[in-house]
């Protein structure tokens, strides 16, 4: 199923737990290079610079084979005719090809072939869209190549451009088909956002699709951002007034703004709830999002005090709200909790206030004094006065 041996994958996801534990004192560094010794590990880079670098190394390469195999396909232009979309499949192919190349040598999340995987699915999807004349069909053919590209190389970017893929789909349905009305679209992308979040929560956790853990928490994270977006005023109302053509004179509103201002204020308050009584850290992170959004989709349409009264009381809301969040996960061992995480490194400060104490223990004090050069007397031809009048 997978390009790389499962075990491998396997394999790195323990190397990468062993770091954790490391960094939490929990095991010693020779602990974590004698498992790795012994770990058969796929070639990586755990240095996200470095990945960053191979990167943009890999989408030179492919743009390269991509302009070499352009000067064959101009001859071939005879068979093909006009359509010129087929270079782009022939482009996808050669993604997919050096994909492989790449997961037979072992390489995983080195950068490389985060490029050619990532850029064969585009490629793919924009043949798809270009062929049929469809943003719609484009759209499915990322959802389905980004998935299936997830499960080949368990590659986390795929499973983003799978969901924006099927995202996109439904609410092409909607834009260009025709499909529904327009009055239907938040409505639509949130049940859209129910369901990957709902299908991602019962496949995480499961023994078959550990290895896709990651992907997976996209795919969660996603739809969380999804829900809230298809519902947010400002994002409904300028849909509106763009999709549908919807003048709002001064003193009216769009249709059903009672219903999306709740949404707008009742999404946030229930992620931070939720993500206090399930501890679940992405809720939280997400929740904290939508309250930063909700204020700004507040004070882009009614700005009703001052800014800078409106920063004091909402700066004092922010800390009696942080105020009580602290007091009430204080004492939690798991989950969201206040107390120091064993995965950081508590004595990293510690460290650097001994390194500059130490550094200037050994300064020499200078005094002006010291100076070598005399100073006073001129003389004939010297400037300066001397002591007598």
């Amino acid at each position: 199923m997978t390009a790389i041996d499962p075990e491998m994958l396997e394999n790195l996801r323990l190397a990468e737990e062993l770091k954790r534990l490391k960094s939490g004192g929990f095991v010693t560094a020779e602990h974590v290079v004698h498992a790795k010794a012994t770990l058969e590990l796929p070639k990586t880079n755990s240095n996200i610079l470095a990945r960053i670098a191979f990167f943009l190394l890999g989408c030179f390469l492919f743009s390269s084979l991509g302009g070499l195999s352009s000067l064959v396909l101009l001859n071939l232009m005879d068979i093909f005719g006009s359509h010129y979309e087929i270079m782009l499949f022939f482009y996808a192919a050669i993604g997919f090809g050096m994909a492989e190349l790449l997961a037979a040598k072992y390489y995983y999340a080195y950068g490389l072939d985060d490029a050619f995987v990532i850029g064969c699915q585009l490629l793919f999807a924009t043949g798809v869209g270009v062929m049929l004349d469809s943003a719609t069909a484009g759209f499915l053919a990322l959802g389905v190549v980004g998935l299936l590209t997830y499960i080949r190389y368990v590659l986390a970017a795929s499973a983003l451009f799978g969901v924006i893929g099927i995202s996109g789909f439904f609410a092409s349905l909607v834009i260009s088909d025709g499909v529904l009305s327009n009055g239907f679209l938040p409505f639509l992308m949130l049940l859209v956002s129910v369901a990957l979040f709902f299908g991602s929560r019962k496949l995480s956790g499961t023994e078959r699709y550990m290895l896709y853990e990651n992907g997976l928490g996209v795919v969660k994270a996603c739809s969380l951002i999804l829900a809230y977006l298809s519902v947010n005023y400002l994002v409904v109302r300028q849909l509106s007034e763009s999709l549908m053509n919807v003048v709002v004179a001064p003193g009216e509103d769009i249709p059903l703004a009672i219903l999306f201002y709740g949404f707008t204020f009742l999404i946030p308050a229930f992620y931070l709830v939720y993500a206090i009584k399930a501890k679940d850290r992405m809720f939280f992170i997400v929740g904290l999002l939508a309250v930063a959004f909700t204020v700004f989709t507040i004070r882009y349409y009614h700005s009703v005090l001052p800014i800078e009264m409106a920063l004091t009381i909402g700066g004092s809301l922010l800390f009696g709200v942080s105020y009580f969040f602290i007091r009430k996960i204080r004492n939690n061992d798991t989950g969201i909790t206040f107390k120091p995480d064993r995965y950081t490194d508590s004595e990293a400060l510690s460290y650097a206030q001994a390194v500059i104490a130490n550094s200037h223990a050994h300064m020499k004090n200078v005094m002006p004094n010291d100076s070598p050069m005399p100073f006073g007397g001129g003389g004939f031809s010297g400037g300066g006065a001397g002591e007598n009048y």
